[in-house]
């Protein structure tokens, strides 16, 4: 039996377990009334902030995109989420170069894996430390020889930048070459990455040298440059989300900014249900630390629920399994875990499913298709239900409703955009060819629950998924162990007792 302590679960096991490691939704229950009174609105967007970061534990964390025009909060929202993570393991990114990235992340090391201590190369003797020529002499030979073998080892060196357990947010576009370097990592192909560059010595001569990237980072961008190479092609290893421009959330964001004025010394105030995210977080770090846990998703019928129309729907379905497995590892201490092969593997649930079917599901549109969802919204709202009409009628369509209003060339742009992305054709008017009109070609929006489920004789949610368990429970190797983690007859620790599948079942199947 392995004790909290053995599995990383406390920093420290005598206290009572807080309240917070028994909620059903974290989520919903701490982090989002606790981020609420900060961060109005966007409710979708501070929760795949959230699972983003939290990620970063897993073996395959995952990329966000922040769409959205400037002011909309992007950068606020993800700062603000940013908060109830251990700092340590965050990178706050500006423009980044691919000298910066190695000089700034980076550790030198010699062939065999060991760090290089730059100032312990070796120093010229001095001809006063010693008592005789022959002394002299012999440390000079001793010197030459030890700088050779220094510059052998410096020779054969290369630069380590780790970035397991790491998250990168990037505040603004990186230079295309770093963009380039980081591609592959972000894009889960290897783990670790070797590739050259040209540096400038303290000489200012130049010199090759060679870098390895390690690991696999979560990562945020707000902000992607389209001249950037290759950029739709990460589009596909993420997903994208849009914050709200209402009307209502601006009000309400004034608000929040006007009492902040108001008690500027709340800023440094913590309320308690931060500090329990914040500890909870934390623990949990240094469980998949200690353990090297991975998830399992215990239902073999589950990519039945996916859409699977679209090539990109096999890469879009991986995304909302990292869903599921970040919101298991988030519960990690609710959960069943199996041991298979000396590996243990904490166990899915069906409440798991079904978050990560409203979480993932509220972005599932801007990140099936990559775009804004102010785009997909004008669409949805205007477009939609017409038929032949032109830029100019849509202009008006839209300026009759909206106090805020749009020219010819921003209405032009949405079309133009949105014919890209497959959702309108253009024809050309037959009486003014100067003149072109625009058709709907979806009359219903990409939902990712329109499944097998809304057919007539669908079935609930949960009875299919149970299906599914017994399916996967029949694949499962024979003699693997269960555990549970709960609590001693103390409260002050959670064990990681054995059980018997029975047992488990219902952590599972709830």
């Amino acid at each position: 039996m392995s004790s909290a302590k053995d599995v990383g679960l406390f920093a420290t096991t005598k206290q009572n377990v807080p309240a917070i490691f028994k909620s059903k939704n974290i989520i919903e229950e701490y982090f989002l009334p606790d981020i609420g009174k900060e961060v109005k609105f966007d409710i979708p967007i501070k929760t795949a902030a959230f699972v983003t970061a939290l990620s970063a534990i897993l073996q395959e964390p995952m990329n966000l995109f922040f769409k959205g025009q400037s002011g909309v909060g992007k950068t606020y929202i993800v700062k603000k989420t940013l908060e109830y993570f251990p700092q340590e393991n965050i990178r706050y990114l500006g423009g980044l170069s691919p000298t910066a990235l190695v000089h700034e992340h980076g550790i030198l090391m010699n062939k065999q894996g060991n760090p290089i201590d730059l100032d312990s190369r070796p120093e010229k003797p001095d001809r006063k430390m010693f008592k005789t020529d022959e002394e002299f002499r012999k440390a000079k030979e001793d010197c030459k020889k030890k700088v050779k073998e220094w510059n052998t080892e410096l020779a054969t060196s290369y630069t380590l930048i780790n970035l397991k357990n790491k998250l990168l947010f990037f505040l603004e576009t990186p230079d295309q070459g770093a963009f380039d370097r980081l591609l592959p990592i972000l894009s889960h192909d290897k783990e670790q990455i070797e590739f050259n560059f040209t540096d400038k010595t303290a000489k200012g001569k130049f010199r090759t040298a060679k870098v390895v990237i390690q690991g696999f980072p979560a990562t945020i961008f707000l902000t992607v440059d389209k001249k950037l190479n290759r950029m739709e092609e990460l589009a596909t290893r993420s997903f994208t989300a849009t914050p709200e421009s209402s009307e209502d959330k601006i009000e309400a964001a004034n608000k929040v900014t006007t009492h902040r004025s108001n008690y500027p010394w709340e800023k440094t105030h913590e309320t308690k249900e931060r500090k329990q995210l914040k500890e909870l977080l934390l623990s949990l770090k240094l469980t998949f630390l200690d353990e090297d846990f991975d998830i399992v998703i215990p239902f073999d019928n589950l990519a039945e629920l996916y859409p699977h129309e679209m090539v990109r729907d096999m890469r879009d379905y991986d995304h909302f399994l990292q869903f599921i497995k970040t919101f298991t590892a988030l519960h990690i201490h609710q959960r069943a875990i199996i041991e298979v092969e000396g590996k243990k593997y904490a166990v899915a649930s069906i409440f798991d499913v079904e978050i990560a079917f409203k979480i993932f599901g509220a972005i599932f549109e801007t990140t099936r298709t990559s775009a804004d969802k102010a785009l997909l919204d004008f669409y949805w709202e205007y477009v939609s239900t017409t038929e032949g009409c032109s830029i100019r009628q849509f202009v008006g369509f839209y300026n009759v409703l909206n106090k805020t209003k749009k020219g010819y060339n921003t209405i032009a742009q949405y079309l133009e955009k949105l014919e890209k992305k497959g959702y309108v054709d253009k024809q050309q008017d037959e009486n003014d060819r100067r003149r072109y009109t625009y058709n709907p070609l979806k009359k219903k929006k990409d939902e990712l629950l329109y499944n097998p489920l809304e057919h007539e004789n669908k079935v609930d949610l949960s009875t299919f998924l149970k299906t599914g368990y017994e399916l996967w429970l029949n694949d499962l190797l024979k003699g693997t162990l269960w555990y549970i983690m709960s609590n001693n007859a103390n409260e002050n620790e959670l064990t990681l007792n054995k059980v018997s599948e029975a047992e488990a079942r219902e952590k599972i199947l709830c």
